[in-house]
Parts: structure tokens; C-alpha cells; sequence
């Protein structure tokens, strides 16, 4: 995300290297190689917090597999049928994370899916919390209550960006609110207008 730059704001502007070409409309920068100078400064805050939650997600995948792993070798699980297929299940769940991420990235170029965005970390949110209930059913409780910390940083960053993406959208009727951000908006009402 280091080299993504936001486009300039107006034509001519010396602020950045990048600015709109009058004749045509168009972006044009020094270098070809600036990758993600057509961003928006909104557009560009909403690319790094999405990069966020990419890392952040990798981190509890990477927690995901030492707790399978340490729990093969401490619990030489014997009956491999069920164990089998949570661990099936685990595999599903992550792989749809995946798909989610794909999406995500998918999104960030412009112009931005807002709404789309905010629907498939929805679907990240909640399948962030089937892992959790899959791997809490595992004995290894030392190594699950770290990946169940991860998890739940996870689960917050991500309710955190759908938050942020909800009031950029701005009022509509039309867009998606999550029970969460209906809860958060509850709470913003006076408590003597509730």
C-alpha cells in the first residue's frame, strides 16, 4: 500500500505528480508505474483499511493452522470421522474467506462498490465466527484462547471498516445496514428520544 498515492484534487495542482489531463479527462503521472494514483484520498484510506483486514486475516490463518497442527499432535485425535470433518468444515470457512478477500480487492478500485463491501465483510464477520465455534470445540486451550484473541481483533476491524463505509455511503434508504450498525445507531440516539 506503501506506493498507492491519491490522484490531485484539481487540475494543475502541484501537490502530487499526478494531475487530470484537460484534453481528455484522464490521470497522468510521471510514471507509468504509479500504481493506484487514480485514487480518491477517500478512495485510498478505504484501500489501506481494507489491507488492514488482509493482514489481519492472515495473521489468524496463520494461528488457524498451529492450533490444527498442535492439536494433531497432542490429541492424536481416534476418532478421525468427526475430527475429519471439522477439519472440512475449518477448510470451507477459510476458503470462503478467501473468496471474501478476493471480492475486497476486486471492490477497492475505483469506482468503489461501497455496498458490496460492506456485504461480503459481513460474510468474513461471520464465518471469522464459525471458525471460532469450530476451534473452541478443540482441547488445546492454551493455543485456542490466542487464536480466539486474533479472531476477535479480526471481528472488530472489520465491524470497525463496515462502520466506516456505512457513513461514507452516507443516508439512503436503500443502503445495507448490518444489525450490528443498527444496534451502533441505536446507541447514538439520545437515550430520551429512544
Amino acid at each position: 500500500m506503501e506506493e498507492l498515492k491519491p490522484a490531485c484534487s484539481s487540475p494543475g495542482s502541484d501537490e502530487d505528480d499526478t494531475c487530470e489531463d484537460p484534453e481528455n479527462g484522464t490521470l497522468e503521472s510521471e510514471s507509468d508505474d504509479d500504481f493506484g494514483a487514480d485514487l480518491s484520498i477517500p478512495e485510498l484510506k478505504v484501500a489501506k483499511e481494507v489491507t488492514y483486514i488482509v493482514s489481519e486475516t492472515l495473521k489468524m490463518i496463520q494461528k488457524l493452522n498451529r492450533v490444527i497442527k498442535n492439536t494433531i499432535k497432542l490429541e492424536k485425535p481416534r476418532d478421525t470421522g468427526v475430527f475429519v470433518d471439522s477439519l472440512e468444515k475449518l477448510l470451507k470457512l477459510c476458503q470462503g474467506i478467501g473468496v471474501g478477500i478476493d471480492e475486497l480487492g476486486a471492490c477497492v478500485y475505483p469506482p468503489q462498490e461501497l455496498r458490496l463491501m460492506i456485504q461480503t465483510l459481513e460474510r468474513m464477520r461471520e464465518n471469522v465466527g464459525e471458525i471460532i465455534a469450530d476451534v473452541l470445540c478443540f482441547k488445546n486451550f492454551s493455543l485456542v484462547e490466542a487464536f480466539f484473541v486474533t479472531c476477535r481483533r479480526l471481528q472488530s476491524s472489520i465491524t470497525y471498516i463496515e462502520v466506516q463505509l456505512d457513513r461514507r455511503i452516507g443516508p439512503s434508504g436503500e443502503r445495507n445496514v448490518t444489525p450490528f450498525l443498527k444496534y451502533y445507531q441505536y446507541l447514538r440516539v439520545p437515550k430520551s428520544q429512544r
